[in-house]
């Protein structure tokens, strides 16, 4: 952004290589994220690599990224590094990158504990709070913490939230969030947010069991609860997953499961039928069913490339 020379120039690392700035920021360096963990290629695996000539390993990668780091941060005087102590969504805490220590025990001098965020004084690390703990006097630093300090001004003055702007201006907002958390949690009776859509509604919102098509078994209500989505197209729309025997790797889990179940079943109604055997004779025969059960699953495809 800017003209040519000045302003914010945004990018990935590898652009940085010959500029000259003022201040470089990295952002996202959450281990895991940045540097990222990669991993093999299926097809050419690394000891397939080491072989020829010219290929780059995981390690070679490794070490570029390793490479494109210290030159981005040879590119300014002044160096940013950002650690998300958070993510959205995440369920547990996010550790800063080896990077990131790294680079802050070099501007501590000293090595610094596991946890950053117990250095105590003298600590190389500039805590920022989340928006929804700043004060409201603080300067929003983006669009989303100018609309919450916005509503929580709105709040503090005891006037209703459905009355604010978010709620009410075109596009809506927040009132679809609104209506999710309300329809979905704070109700007993289903709704459009649960997957009760369609004809079967009744007009005060409720949900009758003859919008679902067919047997409604367990099954099908635990799909519907778990995921009224993957329900409506699974069941209502039946769409299905599109196989490709020819590209399975190895026998998929189900088609394991099957070819066990028919392996016992074709063995235990051989054994009912016919007189009595030899523990022996029952593991050779068991063997000999499972050797043309499992026969007939290779020629079908089903049990992935040879």
């Amino acid at each position: 952004m800017g003209t040519l020379g000045r302003g914010v120039f945004v990018a990935p690392l590898r652009h940085a290589v010959g500029c000259d700035f003022d201040r470089i920021y990295v952002t996202g360096m959450a281990e895991g994220s940045y540097p990222a963990i990669g991993s093999e290629d299926p097809l050419l695996p690394d000891v397939v690599r080491n072989a020829v000539p010219g290929l780059k390993t995981l390690s070679d990668e490794r070490a570029s990224a390793r490479r494109r780091y210290l030159t981005a941060l040879g590119t300014a005087p002044q160096r940013v590094l950002l650690w998300p102590r958070s993510q959205p969504g995440a369920t547990r805490l996010v550790w800063p990158a080896r990077w990131f220590t790294e680079a802050a025990e070099a501007v501590a001098g000293k090595p610094l504990g596991t946890n950053l965020l117990d250095s105590g004084d003298g600590s190389p690390l500039e805590i920022v709070a989340p928006a929804a703990r700043q004060t409201l006097d603080a300067a929003p630093a983006d669009r989303y913490e100018y609309e919450l300090k916005s509503l929580a001004s709105w709040l503090d003055g005891g006037r209703a939230a459905d009355a604010h702007f978010l709620f009410r201006a075109p596009g809506e907002t927040l009132r679809h969030g609104r209506d999710l958390e309300r329809g979905r949690f704070q109700t007993r009776r289903f709704t459009e947010w649960d997957g009760a859509i369609g004809h079967a509604r009744s007009h005060d919102g409720g949900w009758s069991p003859a919008s679902l098509s067919g047997i409604a078994s367990p099954t099908r209500l635990e799909s519907w609860a778990t995921c009224p989505f993957r329900y409506f197209l699974t069941y209502e729309l039946g769409v299905e997953p599109t196989e490709a025997p020819e590209a399975a790797e190895t026998l998929s889990a189900l088609d394991r499961g099957i070819l066990v179940h028919d392996i016992l079943e074709r063995f235990v109604k051989d054994t009912m039928s016919s007189p009595p055997r030899s523990a022996d004779e029952d593991a050779a025969r068991l063997r000999e069913v499972a050797q043309e059960r499992m026969d007939a699953f290779e020629r079908s495809g089903l049990t992935g490339r040879p």
